[in-house]
């Protein structure tokens, strides 16, 4: 039976949570640029797909994790793709936003303060959606020291249960008495580490959950009552809320679950593994464009025209990517990685 090395299901559900990510940044424009106000389906996407977070932060553990499993862990290699691949965009594109807002509003708040760099390069304020590159970064920095723990079963046991206690406490306990943030690592351990667990058993989940459809449909239907529910009570859907905690994992296994249908479909597939391919590149780039969204035509913000929106954006993102692509050294600003050649397992 022939395998393949690269993990289709996986960057199927980069796309998936990239796409989300995109729909809540479209949504949300929408949302300023009508006082603040939403149509129930603008709120709706706005809100399930706030889902789009968590799983990227599970596929980054699960890829760390499987990358090691599969191949050991080299320090110097490490540290050099996570510098290429994190450090250099996350620096470049702080910087890069901090002059197009400078030049936006006419002015520029950058001072030479422990509290400027703190909040550039800690809290990742260069722009709305930096805080991620600024999460990441810090599994990143924990990821070696998590490495040398992951070498049994009981190991990975006590990490998972450790990550579960140390996520409630950050969401619930810490809030009342301290100042919480989204940036902070520990608000997300349990996904990241969730998703390492899962890379350890990555063969059997995927053979099993894809080999009973049923099972499948009855996860998948509770993911979406959970989220049709908790939309109708309180209309609010947010990434850190601790139903996700059991959720997200679930939506994750689903994703793996219905590969095969979408697989069917050769365009979809084709579609979703290239913009898996395309996903941190898409992320960084899409809020530039939307940045100006009070310059596009008044039809662009109409709520009939949402989708529309939506696929603009997704395609000038994706547009300017491939430009990018002819600028020497650009995968050392914007990572895009490649399909590798399917080998036998």
């Amino acid at each position: 039976m022939q395998k393949s090395n690269y993990l289709y299901e996986i960057h199927m559900i980069r796309a998936i949570s990239c796409l989300m990510i995109l729909v809540i940044h479209v949504t949300g424009s929408y949302y300023y640029i009508h006082d603040q106000h939403h149509v129930w389906y603008t709120s709706f996407f706005n809100q399930i797909s706030r889902y789009g977070i968590n799983l990227f932060i599970m596929i980054s553990g699960f890829l760390l994790f499987y990358h090691k499993k599969q191949k050991g862990f080299d320090a110097k290699h490490y540290w050099k793709s996570r510098t290429s691949k994190v450090i250099i965009p996350f620096v470049a594109f702080t910087i890069f936003y901090q002059i197009i807002t400078a030049l936006y509003n006419g002015h520029s708040n950058f001072t030479f303060s422990f509290d400027y760099f703190y909040s550039m390069v800690y809290l990742g304020d260069g722009f709305y959606h930096l805080w991620f590159f600024s999460l990441v970064l810090q599994f990143y920095l924990l990821f070696p020291l998590l490495q040398r723990w992951s070498n049994s079963k009981k190991q990975w046991n006590i990490m998972l249960v450790g990550s579960l206690f140390v996520q409630l406490i950050f969401l619930k306990i810490v809030p009342l008495y301290f100042h919480w943030d989204k940036v902070y690592l520990f608000n997300w351990i349990y996904y990241f580490i969730l998703g390492g667990y899962l890379a350890q058993y990555w063969i059997p989940i995927r053979d099993w959950i894809q080999s009973h459809p049923k099972t499948n449909l009855v996860l998948a239907s509770l993911v979406m009552a959970d989220g049709l529910w908790t939309f109708y009570r309180i209309h609010t859907i947010v990434e850190h809320r601790i139903e996700n905690m059991i959720s997200v994992p679930i939506l994750f296994v689903v994703l793996i679950g219905v590969y095969p249908k979408v697989k069917q479909w050769k365009t979809v597939d084709k579609t979703l593994t290239f913009i898996g391919e395309y996903s941190m590149g898409i992320y960084v780039m899409h809020p530039l464009y939307i940045y100006y969204a009070t310059y596009m035509p008044k039809f662009f913000w109409n709520p009939t025209s949402i989708f529309f929106t939506f696929l603009f954006y997704l395609l000038v993102s994706i547009l300017s990517l491939k430009l990018f692509e002819r600028v020497p050294y650009y995968q050392y600003v914007i990572p895009i990685p490649k399909v590798k050649n399917e080998i036998k397992a």
